[in-house]
Parts: structure tokens; C-alpha cells; sequence
């Protein structure tokens, strides 16, 4: 019965167990330790024999504090491969969650809770994900499958590390007949900076291996915000929603003069982090002068735009009041 135990380098040699009580027939399959030294990641058929599940505990435990970090897995499903990112802030994994013998790409923080992400986009039936690295600025996925596509080979896409799968995108050219983005783990790398993705493929001729750069573009396509006048005074405007397009990373946003909302969320003036296919508003409160210009800018990776909003004229204010 294989367990794990955690004990200081220099002893006393009385280790602390990490994983919790084991299933009869039971094990610990694998392990890593976060690069922060915090926590300890590990595969075990804990719960129940021959179901491979994650599980996340501090590194000096107690085993009691640890927690499960995969979803309900579906009958006959595990989890097959994980990694932890740099920064030691999530875990990726992959899995035949959902449904068995479809292995999909999960994220899900170190310490829990347990509602994994799922990362990749639909898989055609039987699909899976053949291997996955994560960005040393620990922003990005980058992951292989032959499935995501309607047809074709193996290929290359790029996702959030926190999601959603809609903001991914695929970083291949269009591969000729026949051909493939190489699986193998030393056949793609993500560059040192996290800007670039290099891979081995036959994209261009079939069974002509070479090799290929591919970028992370986090520069938007343009986007503008509608104008609104004769607007009430002092009143809260809200803008005409805008689409990120463009990007295939994460990129910065910030606003100056009102406030904006990512996907409906709540409204904030901090800056953030956007990425392709977000809707954005943005909110600003008018002035409580006639005839006056309020104008909120908001700025997507380098890429800005105003909402403008001009109050009531003084006549058309007290118009009412003169026809009365």
C-alpha cells in the first residue's frame, strides 16, 4: 500500500502522512510539490479502488486539510495527467470527467474549491487531449488534440489558464491533407517570456516535418462606444456593448473617468485582465450641468476608445414646463 508522507530535509524522522484513508486496494499513484513549497498534488485511487482522483494537501500536512480537486468523475472516468503552474496558484489536469474514454482538459485552484474549469472546446465523440503546457507566466494553456476541430489532424491550441473555453484559440496555420502538429513533448515549447509558441509540423506539405513560431497577440481589434446626448442630468449611462476580438492572450484593461463590466459581472474602476470573445460596458454618471460632456476612456491592451455623454439642453429642460 503505497501512501505519502511529508518530513523535514534535516529530520526528526517522524513523517507526517499527506493523503487520506485509502480504499482497500488503494494507493498513491504520483506527486508534485508546488513551486512556492506550499502544497503537495496527488493522484490516488483514495476513494474508491481503481477510480484515479487529485487531490491537493499543505506540504506539512495535516492529511484532514487536504482536498479533492477534480469534479464527479463519470463512471469509469480518472484523471490522467496534471501539472502545476509556476506560480503555484492552480492545477491543470486531464480527465475523462464528463464522459468515459473523452479525456478533457480541466483548471481548478491549488487549494480548492473543487469546480474545475473545463478548458478545451467540444470534442468530436471519443475525443481527447494528447498533452498540455502551461506558460511560464503561468497565464496560458497550450494543449494538442486531433479532436476540437470538425475534421483535420493533430493540432495546436492556446487557452486562459482560468478560462473560459470560448477565449481560446488555435495557434496552427491550416494544415494541408494528411497533416499534423507533432504530439510529441519536445516537438512544441512555449518561449522563456510566454510570448511565442514553437512547434514541429507537416503543415504546409504532408510528411514534410518543419518547424514553426506562432505569437500570443494580446493587441485587440479596434472597438468603439456609441455616443448618447441629450442624456438626463446626473444620471447613471451605460454604454452600447463592445466584443474583445482580436487576441489570443489575456491583455490588460483599465478605465479612466466611470467604471466598466466584464460579462455582466460587477462594475469596477480597478484595472483588470480581459481576454477574446469578453463583452465589455462601460458606466459613467452624467453631469449635473445642461448641455455638458461627461466621457469615460477605457483602454484594452493598448487599444482605447471615450463613451461620451452630453446632458439636456437648458431649453428642452424646462420645455414642459413653458408648454404647461
Amino acid at each position: 500500500v503505497r501512501e505519502l508522507y511529508s518530513v523535514p530535509l534535516g529530520g526528526p524522522a517522524s513523517g507526517i502522512k499527506l493523503n487520506g484513508i485509502l480504499a482497500a486496494g488503494g494507493d498513491v499513484l504520483y506527486f508534485q510539490i508546488s513551486p512556492d513549497n506550499s502544497r503537495v498534488v496527488y493522484t490516488a485511487d483514495q476513494q474508491t479502488d481503481e477510480v484515479i482522483e487529485l487531490y491537493s494537501v499543505p506540504i506539512g500536512g495535516p492529511a484532514a486539510s487536504g482536498i479533492k480537486l477534480n469534479g464527479i468523475l463519470a463512471a469509469g472516468g480518472d484523471v490522467s495527467l496534471f501539472r502545476i503552474s509556476p506560480d503555484s496558484s492552480r492545477v491543470v489536469y486531464t480527465a475523462d470527467q464528463q464522459t468515459d474514454e473523452v479525456i478533457e482538459l480541466y483548471s481548478v485552484p491549488i487549494g480548492g474549491p473543487a469546480a474545475g474549469i473545463k478548458l478545451n472546446g467540444v470534442l468530436r465523440a471519443g475525443g481527447f487531449i494528447d498533452f498540455f503546457k502551461i506558460s511560464l507566466d503561468s497565464n496560458r494553456v497550450v494543449y494538442i488534440t486531433p479532436d476540437q476541430e470538425p475534421v483535420g489532424g493533430m493540432e495546436l491550441f492556446s487557452v486562459p489558464i482560468g478560462g473560459p473555453a470560448a477565449s481560446g484559440i488555435k495557434l496552427n496555420g491550416d494544415l494541408t491533407a494528411g497533416g499534423d502538429v507533432m504530439f510529441f513533448p519536445w516537438l512544441f515549447r512555449i518561449s522563456a517570456d510566454s510570448s511565442r509558441v514553437f512547434y514541429v509540423a507537416d503543415q504546409d506539405t504532408d510528411e514534410v516535418l518543419e518547424l514553426y513560431m506562432t505569437s500570443f497577440d494580446d493587441t485587440p481589434d479596434p472597438f468603439a462606444f456609441t455616443d448618447l446626448i441629450g442624456v438626463p442630468l446626473n444620471a447613471a449611462m451605460i454604454s452600447n456593448p463592445i466584443t474583445v476580438s482580436g487576441i489570443n492572450t489575456g491583455t490588460n484593461i483599465s478605465i479612466s473617468g466611470g467604471e466598466y463590466s466584464i460579462n455582466g459581472m460587477a462594475y469596477t474602476f480597478s484595472p483588470g485582465m480581459v481576454n477574446n470573445g469578453d463583452r465589455i460596458t462601460v458606466r459613467l454618471t452624467s453631469s449635473n450641468s445642461c448641455s455638458t460632456s461627461t466621457g469615460a476612456t477605457l483602454t484594452i491592451g493598448g487599444v482605447s476608445d471615450t463613451f461620451n455623454v452630453t446632458t439636456i439642453g437648458l431649453i428642452l429642460l424646462y420645455l414642459p414646463l413653458i408648454l404647461n
